[in-house]
């Protein structure tokens, strides 16, 4: 999971630590969580310098500097394009939050059909700001 500090009066940080507590005694990246089982890590991306049981983004770059070539490329081969790549929440109507999973083939046949209704061409770019990260579509 990647976590963000906060946003406006909502602490992302302090949310997952209370439904993760485990978090203040694991090494980051072997998370045993009661209530998220399936959960093992956290990519906490912010300011705060003490994140126990969490990466930080940069430690995540760092590790793959360390992957070889190879690695890359067999990652890259066991990809689908139904694989999952993005897990988003909505309130949605009822209030009550919902998750909702985005494929591969869903991000990028949505960002083609945009650059087609907006009759773009391969030498035009489009930058597509969601709330909690930015997509580049080309």
């Amino acid at each position: 999971m990647f976590l963000i500090d906060a946003y406006r009066d909502t602490s992302f940080y302090d949310t997952v630590r209370k439904i993760a507590p485990e978090l203040d005694s694991c090494k980051a990246g072997s998370l045993v969580s009661e209530k998220l089982p399936l959960l093992k890590n956290v990519i906490y991306i912010g300011k705060k310098e003490n994140t126990p049981g969490m990466f930080k983004f940069s430690d995540l770059i760092k590790m793959g500097e360390k992957i070889t070539d190879k690695e890359l490329d067999e990652l890259m081969n066991s990809l689908t394009d139904d694989d999952v790549i993005n897990m988003q929440y909505t309130s949605g109507t009822t209030g009550f939050p919902k998750g909702f999973m985005l494929t591969h083939h869903n991000i990028v046949n949505n960002a083609r059909m945009v650059g087609d209704v907006m009759g773009m061409t391969n030498k035009d770019s489009l930058l597509i700001r969601y709330r909690f990260f930015i997509v580049s579509a080309v």
